[in-house]
């Protein structure tokens, strides 16, 4: 991770007409305030340093925590694919929470240069929103994490609605919807999220979704539905990460 990406990481540390226009214009704000900006930093390390990386993070949590640090980051640890990747997690609460700069990360600038870019291979950045109509929030460590690249994201959505009206009907799983707010050509439009309590989790059956959406509504609509997915979608891959609690910071649970 080279100093300017790691010092805007910490910067966002730092950043982690009538009455019924009026009340439109409160309920626009108050649907803003509800959907967070989420940082993600895609930290690519090193083979065979992952160790010495992870004890710069837990010396940087040390010194952002004597300095009385107030904003929080999450950190997991992809558990597939290629190479070892962590991925840090901040949130802000608009995009107004850029323009601040945290004097309590200052001191701890040098961590960055001397224990944890000289393991680091590459970090890739990301802006999430959570998906209002979407998005549900869930619980435990372990994520399996569905990435989808989109060439119609309308149509998709229209087919993300019923399926997610459904699962709340049926009482199913929460799924946690994000939508990309600044990505580069190729990356994923959209981020679905599934999280366990353990690695157990995922042994457990489920009602696949496709059966769900057939029972539910029979089979032309299941399947009317499963093809105006397919068309929207170009592209999509699965990871399952683990929270790594000792690379986190939480000021009230130092």
């Amino acid at each position: 991770m080279r100093k300017h990406h790691l010092s805007y990481l910490a910067a966002c540390a730092i950043a982690l007409g009538g009455l019924a226009a009026a009340s439109a214009a409160q309920a626009q704000a108050d649907a803003e305030k509800s959907r967070p900006v989420l940082s993600l930093y895609h930290v690519e390390v090193k083979h065979g340093e992952s160790r010495a990386w992870r004890e710069g993070v837990k010396a940087l949590k040390d010194c952002y925590g004597e300095q009385k640090g107030e904003r929080s980051w999450w950190t997991w640890e992809r558990q597939n694919g290629r190479g070892t990747l962590y991925t840090v997690v901040l949130s802000s609460p608009s995009w107004a929470d850029f323009d601040n700069q945290d004097p309590n990360m200052r001191a701890c600038y040098t961590i960055f240069d001397e224990k944890m870019s000289p393991h680091e291979v590459s970090v890739t950045t990301q802006f999430m929103r959570p998906n209002s109509d979407l998005h549900q929030p869930g619980t435990g460590p372990v994520a399996r994490v569905t990435g989808l690249t989109l060439n119609d994201y309308d149509k998709f959505m229209e087919v993300a609605k019923a399926v997610t009206e459904t699962q709340k009907a049926e009482k199913a799983a929460p799924r946690e919807w994000f939508d990309n707010m600044a990505g580069a050509n190729g990356e994923e439009d959209v981020l679905v999220i599934r999280r366990y309590d353990n690695y157990a989790g995922m042994d457990a059956e489920e009602e696949g979704l496709w059966a769900m959406m057939t029972r539910v509504h029979g089979e032309e609509k299941s399947k009317a539905w499963r093809a105006q997915a397919r068309e929207a979608i170009d592209a999509g891959w699965t990871y399952i990460y683990e929270y790594k609690a000792d690379l986190s910071y939480e000021p009230t649970k130092k």
